[in-house]
């Protein structure tokens, strides 16, 4: 009613081309002084995990995952990436590990029978209702 759009999160599929375009255009608004570090932050990371129930992401605190990104200062680009505490990437180098996938419940039994690690999610979409709730998912 006033004129103003509020966007209060943004995230994607988490492909690799679409996941670099969202973190080079936050950052860009962040040089360019439309938000703070830590409204990107909260935008591209912690707000999508909220949506989603992943409570063990989207933070740096105790009982998180791990999950870091360590951006160039300059550039906005990605030179770090750790995932549930191991290092994946770092400055152009690849470190493969095992990965778990995000699944509704319903598809968590075929992602087990290919052999693979799933988290499942208990609420997507629902704000703060859910969590990763599958006892074998990897931690």
């Amino acid at each position: 009613a006033d004129g103003r759009f509020v966007v209060n999160a943004w995230a994607t599929d988490g492909g690799g081309i679409p996941r670099n375009n969202t973190l080079l255009a936050g950052y860009a608004l962040v040089r360019l002084g439309f938000l703070s570090l830590s409204e990107l932050i909260m935008k591209a990371a912690t707000t999508p995990a909220r949506a989603f129930g992943l409570t063990a992401k989207g933070h740096c605190r105790p009982g998180a995952d791990g999950d870091l990104v360590v951006v160039g200062p300059e550039s906005g680009r990605v030179r770090v990436t750790v995932a549930r505490g191991r290092v994946i990437y770092r400055d152009g180098i690849v470190h493969p590990h095992p990965t778990a996938w995000l699944t509704p419940p319903e598809g968590w039994r075929a992602i087990e029978r290919a052999g693979l690690q799933a988290d499942v999610l208990t609420a997507p979409l629902v704000p703060n209702a859910g969590r990763s709730s599958n006892p074998q998912a990897m931690g």
